[in-house]
């Protein structure tokens, strides 16, 4: 923060030693999912959407990742979640591992 600009944040190299906070460049990762819920719930459920991503930031908490922030990417149109024309069949329901 600049003493002599109102307080304002003023940008450092964070290889030059400052007395105050410097901070890097956060990663960004996208992951593309295929999820099913064999017609007996909806993908564009908002609460469905969170309990979902609850249960992945648990994961990764569990595995290490504690600082992690996760949030779904909307499209064009602003949903999250699309039919897949492509559908596998399956006997057993899908699970996070």
């Amino acid at each position: 923060m600049s003493i002599t600009d109102s307080g304002k944040l003023v940008q450092y190299s964070c290889n030059q030693q400052q007395h105050f906070i410097c901070y890097g460049v956060v990663k960004k990762q996208i992951v593309r999912l295929n999820l099913s819920c064999d017609g007996k719930c909806s993908l564009t459920d908002t609460s469905l959407q969170m309990a979902i991503l609850n249960e992945m930031h648990k994961k990764l908490k569990s595995v290490g990742l504690k600082n992690t922030q996760i949030s779904w990417r909307k499209d064009e149109d602003g949903e999250v979640f699309h039919l897949n024309q492509q559908t596998v069949k399956s006997s057993t329901p899908c699970e996070m591992n």
